[in-house]
């Protein structure tokens, strides 16, 4: 546990942040006829910090405790937030990562302090759990699902190379992916295991980002088998968030821009750029589905959030940002094909993205 603490402290740049209080009021976006989009804050009926989340639609979503300050919660809201249930696997986990289908079917990636990294299933909504895999191998860090059947978890190196965990029936069973075509580590190099934010997946590619010097991001395109790696020498942070709306475009760490597929990256600084540290969540799906119906531009609009520095909203594609509440989360994700959004953070906050 003293490792993952330190790993999440190192994701958020070595300080231990307060959380704000009340919501302050919202920012407009001041492009003509764009929308106007705040939070609604609801009450989680917990007071941990809840750093990973998985939105699944308006009215279902899943959060849970991590790391630095967990409190060992898994929630999850099936009437969109007006009520929720801890349905923990096991009391007193960290919750590295949430991948949800549905309000039924699940998956968790958990660490205890004497538990090894592991992950559990459900069918019925957090009432059971399986444990479909678990190792003292290797440290898991974060887990994506290219569908409802492919999927794969990145783990720390062993003998100098990342690990890929790979399952092709949903979750309920996991198979280590030969190593054979990764790109070796950097000396003390590791992957972000904080929030979930590090690993992202959407068609047949898949991207991670590291903590280096320099920090790198290693590319798939064959559902993790095989891997090659980029230097992101020109960031000033690690890179312990990202997100890929297409295998193409793609955003870091509040500090970089892909529109390559990673291969070269664009400095986001000057007038018009968000803060480092941000977490991204496309508003329309991350493979390509754009039937947000009636909202202009949705499928060009990006939201981001940072626990000190507010809520931020692109609609060109990552290009430029304005910040949009000063109301700051650790996490946002956006439902596939609807207009929810959902953001977590600090002190049991949870909040759902209005639009005016």
């Amino acid at each position: 546990m003293k490792r993952v603490a330190t790993r999440a402290l190192v994701a958020l740049g070595g300080v231990v942040l307060v959380g704000s209080g009340l919501a302050a009021p919202a920012v407009a976006v001041t492009e003509p006829d764009a929308p106007q989009f705040g939070w609604e804050l609801l009450d989680s009926g917990s007071v941990d910090t809840l750093s990973t989340l998985d939105a699944v639609s308006a009215d279902v979503a899943w959060v849970g405790t991590c790391c630095v300050f967990s409190g060992g919660a898994l929630l999850r809201t099936v009437d969109g937030g007006e009520t929720f249930t801890d349905v923990a696997p096991l009391p007193g986990l960290d919750y590295i990562d949430i991948e949800a289908v549905d309000a039924d079917v699940a998956l968790v990636l958990a660490l205890g302090e004497t538990q090894p990294s592991t992950i559990f299933r459900t069918t019925d909504g957090g009432a059971s759990w399986t444990e479909t895999f678990r190792t003292r191998k290797v440290a898991l860090d974060c887990m994506a699902m290219f569908d409802r059947r492919h999927g794969i978890v990145v783990g720390d190196p062993v003998d100098g190379k990342f690990q890929i965990l790979a399952t092709a029936d949903g979750g309920r069973s996991w198979d280590f992916v030969d190593d054979s075509g990764m790109p070796a580590a950097l000396e003390g190099e590791f992957a972000g295991a904080f929030g979930g934010d590090c690993l992202t997946a959407t068609g047949r590619s898949a991207f991670f980002g590291t903590v280096a010097d320099p920090p790198r991001v290693f590319r798939s395109h064959d559902r993790g088998m095989t891997w090659d790696v980029v230097s992101t020498s020109s960031f000033p942070v690690a890179i312990t968030k990202l997100d890929f709306r297409t295998n193409k475009l793609g955003l870091a760490e509040g500090v970089g821009r892909t529109t390559d597929g990673g291969a070269t990256w664009e400095l986001l600084s000057g007038p018009g750029a968000p803060p480092a540290r941000l977490g991204f969540a496309w508003w329309s799906d991350q493979r390509g589905d754009e039937r947000l119906a009636g909202v202009p531009d949705a499928q060009k609009t990006v939201f981001g959030v940072v626990s000190d520095d507010g809520s931020w909203v692109s609609v060109d594609r990552g290009k430029t940002w304005q910040q949009f509440s000063a109301e700051g989360f650790y996490n946002v994700d956006c439902a596939e094909a609807t207009t929810a959004c959902w953001a977590s953070g600090f002190d049991g906050r949870i909040a759902k993205l209005t639009v005016d």
